[in-house]
């Protein structure tokens, strides 16, 4: 892409909805993060109350002794126009009887109009802070990247590498690392190292299920940031799953908000991903 886009500009490639590509996006999105639950060894899923539930045509995702969103989420899927109220009230019982007050409820955002706020707010839910914007890419040439971290495939023997990186770049509680364990060297994930100088700067993981892959999260320590680690490993993120059969790669971020610089946003852009549909978060007044 030529040239760096301003801020102004880069919010305004984040807006709009185009439907097949946002629903394969969030399909591949919902596999991975139920493989994620579903991985955890029995003595862990225990102990963090790891669970994972359908409800109607919605998902939810409980991680009753993590008090942190992140892990406590139900992905609404809403038919049209409208969610269900069903599925909004089921969904709020279940966090209710696992004693759970700290979650967020997702909706795709042509679902996110008047009857939408009116069924959150009679229910105590108020918007959350930032919304979500799902990204897809296809198979054109990446841009050239150069920067000065070494990027390679992490094996079982570096999970532990992997997981506390992860809980410590995105400011999770220390027994998530358990859950990040439990994916290193698992069919279908694939972890990665950038490293300088032979020390581990940032991480970044993917999850590949045969034509599609999910770019799952990426985190760089704070020494490191500003410097291409994340762009460098999304890079070969996207090259890796090319070769292993992968036509479409998705991911997502924060939408950017008005004057705000958003990294993670930018490298996305910049490596030809697009903005394909916005999700809107809900959470309870506490």
């Amino acid at each position: 892409m030529a040239g760096r886009l301003t801020n102004d500009e880069l919010l305004a490639t984040a807006h709009g909805f185009e439907r097949e590509p946002y629903l394969e996006a969030m399909s591949i999105e919902l596999v991975a993060t139920r493989d994620l639950y579903l991985a955890a060894p029995t003595d862990v899923a225990s102990r963090l109350g790891v669970e994972v539930h359908s409800v109607g045509q919605s998902t939810l995702f409980v991680a009753s002794k993590l008090a942190q969103l992140f892990f406590n989420r139900v992905e609404l899927t809403a038919t049209g126009a409208e969610l269900s109220q069903d599925e909004v009230t089921q969904s709020l019982q279940l966090f209710a009887d696992r004693g759970v007050d700290k979650f967020v409820l997702q909706v795709d955002a042509p679902a996110c109009g008047e009857h939408t706020q009116q069924l959150m707010a009679a229910r105590g839910l108020v918007p959350f802070r930032r919304p979500w914007v799902k990204l897809v890419r296809g198979t054109t040439p990446l841009p050239d990247v150069s920067s000065e971290f070494e990027i390679t495939e992490a094996t079982a023997s570096d999970a532990d590498v992997i997981a506390s990186m992860m809980v410590q770049g995105f400011a999770l509680p220390e027994p998530a690392t358990d859950l990040y364990r439990s994916i290193v060297g698992r069919p279908g994930w694939r972890a990665y190292l950038a490293l300088c100088q032979a020390q581990p700067a940032a991480a970044g993981l993917a999850f590949i299920d045969g034509s599609r892959c999910y770019l799952a999260g990426g985190v760089t320590l704070p020494a490191y940031r500003g410097r291409k680690a994340q762009r460098a490993l999304m890079q070969r993120r996207i090259v890796d799953a090319t070769t292993a059969g992968a036509s479409t790669v998705t991911t997502e971020t924060g939408l950017p908000l008005p004057g705000e610089e958003n990294p993670s946003y930018r490298n996305m852009i910049h490596l030809g991903f697009r903005a394909v549909g916005g999700r809107a978060a809900r959470r309870a007044i506490r």
